[in-house]
Protein backbone atom coordinates (compact mmCIF):
# COMPACT_ATOMS: atom_id res chain seq x y z
CA UNK A 1 0.00 0.00 0.00
CA UNK A 2 0.83 3.43 -0.54
CA UNK A 3 2.30 5.60 2.25
CA UNK A 4 -0.45 6.64 4.56
CA UNK A 5 -2.92 4.34 1.93
CA UNK A 6 -5.28 2.43 4.11
CA UNK A 7 -8.43 0.63 2.47
CA UNK A 8 -10.99 -0.71 5.21
CA UNK A 9 -13.37 -3.24 4.42
CA UNK A 10 -16.35 -3.48 6.84
CA UNK A 11 -20.46 -4.12 7.24
CA UNK A 12 -20.42 -0.84 9.11
CA UNK A 13 -20.28 2.60 7.84
CA UNK A 14 -16.44 3.72 8.90
CA UNK A 15 -15.77 7.65 9.54
CA UNK A 16 -12.72 8.00 7.09
CA UNK A 17 -10.16 11.02 6.78
CA UNK A 18 -10.25 12.52 3.07
CA UNK A 19 -12.27 12.03 0.51
CA UNK A 20 -13.19 9.35 -2.28
CA UNK A 21 -10.91 11.78 -4.95
CA UNK A 22 -8.17 11.94 -2.85
CA UNK A 23 -8.08 8.39 -2.24
CA UNK A 24 -8.60 7.44 -5.98
CA UNK A 25 -6.09 10.15 -7.10
CA UNK A 26 -3.26 8.62 -4.93
CA UNK A 27 -4.36 5.21 -6.27
CA UNK A 28 -3.49 6.31 -9.16
CA UNK A 29 -0.07 7.78 -8.38
CA UNK A 30 1.11 4.66 -6.39
CA UNK A 31 1.25 3.08 -9.59
CA UNK A 32 -0.90 -0.28 -8.96
CA UNK A 33 -3.32 -0.66 -12.36
CA UNK A 34 -7.15 -1.28 -12.16
CA UNK A 35 -7.98 -2.22 -15.57
CA UNK A 36 -11.57 -1.81 -17.10
CA UNK A 37 -13.56 -3.41 -19.79
CA UNK A 38 -11.48 -1.50 -22.36
CA UNK A 39 -8.03 -3.07 -21.08
CA UNK A 40 -8.87 -5.89 -19.21
CA UNK A 41 -7.26 -8.57 -22.11
CA UNK A 42 -4.50 -6.29 -23.15
CA UNK A 43 -1.57 -6.71 -21.25
CA UNK A 44 0.38 -9.38 -19.45
CA UNK A 45 1.20 -8.90 -15.82
CA UNK A 46 4.82 -7.50 -16.52
CA UNK A 47 3.46 -4.58 -18.90
CA UNK A 48 1.30 -3.39 -15.63
CA UNK A 49 4.17 -3.84 -13.31
CA UNK A 50 2.76 -6.88 -11.02
CA UNK A 51 6.60 -8.27 -10.68
CA UNK A 52 8.04 -4.80 -9.45
CA UNK A 53 5.12 -5.22 -6.62
CA UNK A 54 5.49 -8.98 -6.08
CA UNK A 55 1.99 -9.54 -7.61
CA UNK A 56 3.20 -12.55 -9.41
CA UNK A 57 5.39 -15.86 -8.60
CA UNK A 58 7.61 -17.50 -10.63
CA UNK A 59 7.65 -20.34 -8.90
CA UNK A 60 4.37 -21.61 -8.10
CA UNK A 61 3.25 -23.79 -11.26
CA UNK A 62 -0.04 -24.21 -13.10
CA UNK A 63 -1.77 -21.20 -12.83
CA UNK A 64 -3.75 -19.70 -16.12
CA UNK A 65 -1.03 -17.76 -17.89
CA UNK A 66 1.87 -19.22 -16.73
CA UNK A 67 3.34 -20.07 -19.34
CA UNK A 68 3.62 -16.22 -21.05
CA UNK A 69 4.12 -14.74 -17.29
CA UNK A 70 7.41 -16.99 -17.27
CA UNK A 71 8.34 -16.53 -20.65
CA UNK A 72 8.20 -13.04 -20.46
CA UNK A 73 10.70 -12.86 -17.57
CA UNK A 74 13.12 -15.28 -19.00
CA UNK A 75 13.10 -14.79 -22.58
CA UNK A 76 13.39 -11.16 -21.36
CA UNK A 77 10.56 -10.45 -24.20
CA UNK A 78 8.43 -7.58 -22.44
CA UNK A 79 8.90 -4.19 -24.03
CA UNK A 80 6.40 -2.59 -22.21
CA UNK A 81 5.58 -0.94 -18.48
CA UNK A 82 3.59 1.27 -16.91
CA UNK A 83 4.49 4.49 -15.99
CA UNK A 84 2.75 7.39 -14.20
CA UNK A 85 2.25 11.05 -15.32
CA UNK A 86 0.66 14.17 -14.67
CA UNK A 87 -0.06 17.39 -15.67
CA UNK A 88 -1.35 20.63 -13.72
CA UNK A 89 -4.50 20.62 -15.16
CA UNK A 90 -7.99 18.78 -15.18
CA UNK A 91 -8.33 16.81 -18.17
CA UNK A 92 -10.76 13.94 -19.11
CA UNK A 93 -9.48 10.91 -20.47
CA UNK A 94 -10.77 8.11 -22.14
CA UNK A 95 -10.01 4.78 -20.71
CA UNK A 96 -7.49 3.58 -23.51
CA UNK A 97 -7.02 6.22 -25.64
CA UNK A 98 -3.62 6.52 -27.33
CA UNK A 99 -1.36 8.87 -26.09
CA UNK A 100 1.96 10.45 -28.23
CA UNK A 101 5.48 11.00 -28.37
CA UNK A 102 7.29 13.08 -31.17
CA UNK A 103 9.70 10.73 -33.52
CA UNK A 104 11.29 12.45 -36.71
CA UNK A 105 8.75 15.53 -36.37
CA UNK A 106 5.91 13.24 -36.00
CA UNK A 107 3.58 12.68 -33.19
CA UNK A 108 2.84 8.85 -32.92
CA UNK A 109 0.60 6.50 -30.41
CA UNK A 110 3.52 5.25 -28.42
CA UNK A 111 1.09 4.24 -25.54
CA UNK A 112 -1.99 3.98 -24.32
CA UNK A 113 -3.92 5.47 -20.70
CA UNK A 114 -5.00 2.71 -18.31
CA UNK A 115 -6.46 5.01 -15.54
CA UNK A 116 -6.30 8.87 -14.53
CA UNK A 117 -7.70 10.66 -11.66
CA UNK A 118 -8.56 14.80 -11.11
CA UNK A 119 -8.02 15.81 -8.18
CA UNK A 120 -7.21 19.85 -6.68
CA UNK A 121 -6.76 21.13 -10.72
CA UNK A 122 -4.13 18.33 -11.12
CA UNK A 123 -4.35 15.15 -13.41
CA UNK A 124 -2.61 12.00 -12.69
CA UNK A 125 -2.60 9.49 -15.39
CA UNK A 126 -1.54 5.82 -15.65
CA UNK A 127 0.06 5.38 -19.11
CA UNK A 128 1.59 1.99 -20.57
CA UNK A 129 4.04 2.96 -22.96
CA UNK A 130 7.68 1.73 -23.91
CA UNK A 131 9.80 0.78 -21.73
CA UNK A 132 12.50 2.41 -22.43
CA UNK A 133 10.59 5.88 -23.18
CA UNK A 134 12.84 8.31 -22.94
CA UNK A 135 11.92 11.74 -20.10
CA UNK A 136 10.57 13.33 -22.86
CA UNK A 137 6.45 14.89 -23.38
CA UNK A 138 4.11 12.12 -23.84
CA UNK A 139 1.46 14.32 -25.66
CA UNK A 140 -2.48 13.60 -25.07
CA UNK A 141 -3.53 14.20 -29.02
CA UNK A 142 -1.90 14.58 -32.27
CA UNK A 143 -3.43 18.24 -32.70
CA UNK A 144 -2.36 20.69 -29.54
CA UNK A 145 0.94 20.52 -27.09
CA UNK A 146 -1.00 19.61 -24.32
CA UNK A 147 1.71 16.93 -22.70
CA UNK A 148 2.23 15.05 -19.76
CA UNK A 149 5.02 14.52 -17.64
CA UNK A 150 6.70 10.84 -16.14
CA UNK A 151 6.67 10.90 -12.86
CA UNK A 152 9.24 8.87 -11.08
CA UNK A 153 7.18 5.39 -10.00
CA UNK A 154 7.24 4.69 -6.07
CA UNK A 155 8.67 1.09 -6.77
CA UNK A 156 11.88 0.05 -9.57
CA UNK A 157 11.28 -1.82 -12.08
CA UNK A 158 14.60 -3.51 -11.74
CA UNK A 159 14.72 -7.06 -12.30
CA UNK A 160 15.67 -9.16 -9.95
Amino acid sequence: MAPGHVLILSKDEIETSGDAAQWWHQEVLSGRAHLYAKTIGEYVPQMLNLQALDYISFNKGCYMGQETVARMRYLGKNKRALFVASIDQPVEFEIGQDVYVALNGNRRAQGKVINFSNYQGETAVQLVLPKDIEQQPIYINQDDDTALSLLELPYSLAEN
